[in-house]
């Protein structure tokens, strides 16, 4: 079964196109990554740590993962 999602869609193509192309694999990563989240087994083991320029929405992003999980299973760290 697949639910329309054109809001996150919409999240997804702001976040990750290019020149009006989107990058496939950073929104596949980032999509699976958010979906593994959401499952109560951990076998994975899976980790995920977003680098790049400021004001790039990685804490919009890390805000949104913690609102669906909540704050007691996600970790922030500050980089210098």
């Amino acid at each position: 079964m697949s639910i329309a999602t054109p809001l996150w869609d919409k999240c997804l193509y702001d976040w990750f196109a290019k020149d009006g192309v989107l990058q496939e694999d950073k929104a596949t990563l980032l999509h699976e990554f958010m979906g593994y989240c959401l499952t109560h087994r951990a076998k994975l083991k899976k980790g995920l740590v977003m680098l790049g320029k400021t004001n790039a929405g990685k804490s919009l992003t890390a805000g949104i993962l913690r609102k669906i999980i909540g704050y007691k299973f996600s970790l922030s760290m500050k980089t210098a």
